[in-house]
């Protein structure tokens, strides 16, 4: 790990398991949608915080926690729409995080139901 990657926080969700390379990240397999060049750790934040707790492994779970704050990854569960809410439920328990969570909301499920009812 190089000296500017060093963890910003104390929490690693899998602290004996490998931190993914920032390769493993920006690659076709999280951001098939989006040009991956022009994508910015700290612009899209919001963005690749969303995409890798959605689709990411471990690995990649601790490359998230060493490269933003518990609070942005927080912040981000609470109020994206953009995870699902199987995972946005697992870190609520995970991470112990209180108050609304936007997409767990029962009006926004019963919205989504209707869209996508599988």
């Amino acid at each position: 790990m190089s000296k500017s990657s060093k963890k910003r926080d104390d929490y690693l969700p899998y602290p004996y398991m490998p931190t993914a390379k920032d390769e493993d990240i920006f690659n076709i397999h999280f951001f098939w949608d989006v040009q991956i060049d022009k994508l910015d750790k700290k612009k899209d934040a919001y963005f690749i915080i969303a995409r890798v707790l959605e689709v990411g492994d471990i690995e990649h779970m601790n490359w998230l926690f060493t490269n933003y704050s518990k609070e942005q990854i927080i912040d981000v569960i609470k109020t994206s729409r953009l995870i699902s809410p199987k995972v946005a439920n697992y870190w609520k328990h995970t991470l112990n995080i209180k108050g609304k969570i936007a997409c767990l909301d029962p009006q926004y499920l019963k919205m989504r139901k209707k869209i996508w009812p599988y």
